[in-house]
């Protein structure tokens, strides 16, 4: 009996023991979980060290806000992600009925929010249901930092947490993600406190991230801050520039304009030239930018650059140029530039050529870039220049609308123009809508100056097609 007595203990033994040793486990993950949250709180403050938020900040009780909880996450992504204006907002066709809930100020930082370049963190339908001041719940907050630290398969892909449809979604990923202990939902609604907060996204820039699409890298937020703290303590070396770079501007033959640069200058990495065009009065008309150092500026860039239409349909033309050449080194954290001034003292413009008319625009299937340029009357000549100005007014906002503008030149006399290899239009982003049209024709040399013939704006719009 004792034989029989003893087999059945430890049979009943086993479950037991499986159930101890399950509790062991699972303690020992709990403990990892615990250990690392707690060793989370303790880079707290590293929030402040790095600025991120203010010492005040983390003494403060209570809780927060949404659009606060959001600034920091935002602030933590870097400038890269800032958006620079409200402009954007207005070309959102769905974010109309939105335009008088939020501020310029508030419509910019929500924008940076949606495009943020590393990770967004908004939907645009979010956007419908948001307020800013409310307070920051525990699902808020953990839906927000989860897609703060998402998986993404590029550099610019939208988080898979983005995407969460369920409230328990986020709470699982916080918990794999060990920014929480338990997938508890309890309180999910309910204002979380300010320092929890603060503990909640140290734990999250303390976590591994894949940056990067191709060659991913794995790594944590505070790392970038701390690479990036190391790297402002090394010595910088300032560069100096002692030569003049080039010679004065000066005009060619055929209309373009032309610089000396010194030879070793050609070759080096992180230039760039830049042309601009003010009125009288100093305001920028128009720019070109280009790569590189460069030594001229063709007849049909100067031709741009030097008749513009203003505003209210008023042909405005530049004053005086700017040269600008500018150096980087190699981490482009200094630079070099030199400018020189040219006034277009040798260009006498005059107002004396027949207003055009007008037929109509085609353009490629799906593409802006016009296919065909008709008139109603007339013809293109090949001696001429002919400018379309464009007053796309695609913005909600008018003071976001901006002109665009185009120039072409034709082989033969014609009065259609065709898109082709000997007939192109050159420019860098003409809307099709609203175009207008004016005619240039130039005379003169470098020597005895040059006279711009020039045509008042067509006060019809071709038709597009």
């Amino acid at each position: 009996m004792k034989n029989d007595e003893s087999v059945s203990v430890r049979k009943s033994a086993r479950p037991l023991l499986l159930m101890l040793g399950l509790f062991i486990f699972l303690s020992s993950i709990f403990a990892q979980k615990k250990e690392s949250f707690f060793a989370d709180c303790g880079r707290v403050w590293d929030l402040a060290k790095f600025n991120i938020v203010s010492v005040e900040d983390l003494k403060r009780e209570g809780g927060l806000s949404v659009e606060e909880a959001l600034r920091t996450l935002l602030r933590v992504q870097g400038a890269g992600s800032a958006w620079q204006s409200s402009k954007e907002w207005y070309l959102i066709k769905e974010l109309a009925p939105l335009d008088k809930k939020f501020s310029e100020e508030e419509k910019t930082f929500l924008l940076s929010l949606f495009y943020a370049v590393k990770r967004p963190l908004l939907t645009k339908e979010e956007l419908f249901s948001l307020s800013l001041n409310a307070p920051l719940t525990e699902y808020g907050a953990l839906k927000y930092v989860t897609r703060f630290i998402g998986n993404t398969y590029s550099c610019i892909d939208e988080p898979e947490e983005i995407g969460f449809t369920e409230q328990g979604q986020t709470y699982g990923r916080a918990f794999d993600r060990k920014l929480i202990l338990s997938k508890s939902e309890e309180n999910a609604s309910k204002p979380i406190l300010r320092k929890d907060f603060y503990i909640l996204l140290a734990s999250a820039m303390n976590t591994n991230v894949s940056f990067g699409g191709v060659s991913t890298v794995e790594a944590t937020y505070f790392s970038f801050y701390e690479n990036a703290a190391k790297s402002t303590r090394k010595e910088k070396k300032v560069l100096v520039h002692k030569e003049s770079l080039y010679a004065k501007p000066k005009f060619n033959d055929d209309f373009s304009l032309s610089w000396n640069v010194k030879k070793r200058l050609l070759d080096d990495d992180n230039t760039f030239t830049e042309i601009t065009s003010y009125s009288a009065d100093g305001r920028k008309l128009a720019s070109e930018t280009m790569c590189g150092i460069r030594t001229s500026c063709s007849c049909k860039n100067m031709v741009m650059l030097i008749i513009n239409s203003g505003k209210e349909r008023k042909i405005e033309y530049a004053s005086y140029l700017v040269l600008t050449i500018s150096r980087y080194n190699s981490d482009w954290s200094e630079s070099w530039e030199e400018t020189a001034r040219f006034d277009l003292s040798d260009v006498k413009i005059v107002q004396d050529l027949k207003m055009m008319n007008p037929g109509t625009l085609k353009t490629f299937d799906g593409q802006w870039v016009p296919k065909t340029i008709s008139l109603k009357s007339g013809v293109f000549k090949k001696e001429a220049f002919y400018l379309l100005h464009s007053y796309g007014h695609r913005y909600r906002k008018d003071e976001f609308n901006r002109d665009s503008f185009a120039l072409f030149t034709v082989a033969d006399d014609t009065s259609e123009f065709k898109n082709s290899k000997h007939e192109s239009l050159f420019c860098g982003g003409l809307d099709t809508e609203d175009t207008h049209i004016l005619e240039v024709m130039i005379d003169g040399d470098a020597k005895n100056g040059f006279v711009l013939h020039v045509s008042p704006e067509s006060k019809e719009a071709f038709e597009e097609k």
